[in-house]
């Protein structure tokens, strides 16, 4: 056996039985990284080193088997790579990877040590514009770990769940193994590099209708399978997107159905955009869709994977957090302005004497910048 396959063969134990932090990872009990444009509510971004190279941006994807990063990254790297697993697709279609190991990865304050990762083509998750060149996938957000993220504040975080404690503002919304306990059958899963990745579905509510849906934090659409649009009075619109999985499969969507009200237990969510479910390697009676990240752009969100739950709180857009994200720039005169990025709006009538005689006037809006600001030193 080769050591590429020897390091696989570790992975695939550590990451299945594991309890804490899984072996490689830096010493701590939780870990920080920021988020690359938090606020456009799109796929969660992070950069990342390799090694002592970059930064380069990856996606979060707690769905993907492994981590992976693209063809050419490899070769920059001058990383050895081997015939991986073969992977189902969402089209269910068998495809050839190959995997690659890197010596370290570094994202934010933790650094893993020692992982096998895939490859995919150049260019597979560009996202927004931006060249993302890999995918953090379960071998890192593992089952034993909890995972979160706070848009607002722009950060995504893990921690043990000895660390962890659910905000007193949090709601619980359980999945799988405690619905299973309630009599349901056990949603399938689907083999991969570490093991089996199960599809964490939930109870939700789509224009009023049950239905059984898959906890997607790695994608921003939300699906729900096309027989059941119309007892969820989901009217078919134009509308053009690209859903790729965790695979580097792309599919095109060229219609979408606006759903009014889509309920998960007591968070809920109005005028959700939602495509087709297009996922055939599960029966469509086990998974009915999913719940993407537009479904919980509103919330703050934990995730931990040990005992089936997700923790959800309102953003609130607090002055914390919006201080927090402009630390990060270590920008002195934008940390000492009264309004974040030294910027305000304000509402103008305009002048009496510009208006035609007998016509109302009308209030128009304008950002303008105040006096500005300057540090000063101590």
């Amino acid at each position: 056996m080769t050591p590429l396959r020897v390091a696989l063969a570790s992975l695939i134990v550590t990451a299945s039985c594991a309890g804490g932090a899984p072996p490689g990872f830096s010493s701590g009990d939780a870990w920080v990284f920021p988020l690359v444009g938090p606020l456009e509510n799109g796929v969660l971004i992070t950069p990342v080193m390799l090694g002592g190279e970059g930064p380069f941006l990856f996606v979060i994807d707690p769905d993907a088997s492994a981590s992976s990063i693209d063809e050419s990254l490899a070769g920059q790297l001058g990383l050895h790579t081997s015939l991986g697993p073969r992977l189902i697709d969402e089209s269910d279609t068998s495809r050839p990877t190959r995997i690659a190991e890197v010596p370290a990865m570094t994202v934010g304050t933790l650094t893993v040590k020692g992982r096998v990762v895939t490859l995919h083509p150049n260019g597979a998750y560009v996202t927004d514009g931006r060249a993302i060149r890999g995918v953090i996938g379960r071998d890192v957000v593992a089952d034993s770990l909890v995972f979160g993220f706070d848009r607002d504040a722009g950060v995504a975080f893990l921690a043990t769940r000895e660390a962890f404690a659910p905000p007193a503002n949090a709601m619980r919304i359980p999945y799988g193994r405690e619905i299973m306990k309630r009599g349901d059958n056990e949603p399938n899963a689907l083999g991969g590099p570490t093991g089996t990745v199960p599809r964490r579905v939930a109870k939700a509510k789509v224009n009023g209708v049950a239905a059984e849906l898959h906890l997607d934090l790695g994608a921003v659409q939300s699906q729900l399978a096309a027989g059941r649009w119309k007892a969820s009075r989901l009217a078919p619109v134009p509308y053009k997107a690209s859903a790729i999985d965790e695979v580097a499969t792309a599919r095109n969507v060229d219609k979408a159905g606006i759903a009014n009200h889509v309920e998960l237990g007591a968070a809920s969510a109005m005028g959700l955009v939602m495509i087709a479910y297009g996922d055939r390697r599960f029966d469509e009676e086990d998974v009915h869709g999913t719940l993407g990240l537009n479904f919980f752009a509103p919330y703050k969100v934990w995730a931990d994977w040990h005992d089936s739950a997700l923790y959800l709180a309102p953003r609130d857009g607090d002055a914390e957090g919006v201080a927090e994200r402009i630390a990060r720039w270590d920008a002195p005169v934008l940390a000492s302005c009264k309004e974040p990025a030294c910027a305000s709006a304000r509402c103008a009538r305009r002048h009496p004497r510009r208006r035609r005689r007998g016509a109302p006037g009308r209030a128009r809006c304008r950002a303008s910048r105040p006096t500005p600001c300057t540090a000063r030193r101590s």
